[in-house]
């Protein structure tokens, strides 16, 4: 999935998400409103779910024991599904061919791509040109440990979506296919897609995307690890 390519996954532990405290239909109670004080008015998302929090300072909520600590912590760290994407990391020239209504086009790039979020996700940024215009790119590309499976988000300068798809590893690593969706420009028309990211070897992979109902090939991409 290197590419030009076609969730968001926000994994945040701690950080607290307020809701607003209804008010009291007795504003002059003051046994309610001494009962309103004392009740929670926000949520903060813990390792075992969202939690009450006290505007008294008491925390009311149960903490988590040192196993489910540890099983946090572990289900945090990244594993050899995403080492598996190690392969794509590094700065790559890009040949691209593409083709529209049966004529074939070509253009030249390069990726970049990095690991992020302690070794999470590899983030890719591309640059070049496409239909004779400067363009960029930005995709993220991880394995999700819950769902057993890869996912991925693209965005470029020529479009205002967000692509994601989803997908597998096969071959030890050596083949990835995902499936996701192109979305026409003007008429939002949306068409099922494959995209199989091949490594080649250490200095050479190649992403390739297919109209998922026809098989009709849309595009392929040859990296080449830049010198």
């Amino acid at each position: 999935m290197t590419k030009i390519l076609p969730v968001i996954v926000a994994g945040v532990a701690g950080i607290g998400i307020g809701f607003a405290g209804a008010h009291l239909p007795c504003g002059s109670c003051e046994t309610e409103l001494a009962q309103a004080s004392d009740a929670p008015t926000s949520y903060v998302l813990t390792p075992i779910g969202f939690q009450p929090e006290r505007k008294d300072g008491h925390d009311a909520r149960p903490q988590p024991g040192a196993d489910e600590m540890r099983e946090y912590m572990e289900a945090m760290r990244p594993t050899e599904d995403h080492q598996k994407l190690n392969a794509i990391v590094g700065i790559w020239d890009a040949d691209v061919k593409y083709w529209m209504e049966g004529q074939e086009m070509t253009s030249t790039g390069s990726m970049t791509a990095s690991w992020d979020m302690g070794g999470r996700f590899v983030k890719g940024e591309y640059v070049g040109t496409a239909m004779g215009m400067p363009f960029k790119g930005v995709m993220y590309w991880g394995f999700h440990k819950p769902l057993n499976r890869y996912e991925g988000i693209w965005i470029d300068s020529m479009g205002s979506g967000i692509s994601m798809s989803t997908g597998k590893a096969e071959n030890d690593g050596k083949r990835f296919v995902m499936m996701g969706e192109h979305v026409h420009p003007m008429t939002g028309e949306k068409m099922p897609v494959r995209e199989v990211t091949t490594i080649v070897n250490d200095n050479r992979h190649t992403f390739e995307t297919f109209n998922a109902d026809t098989d009709e090939q849309i595009m392929k991409i040859v990296y080449t690890r830049a010198n």
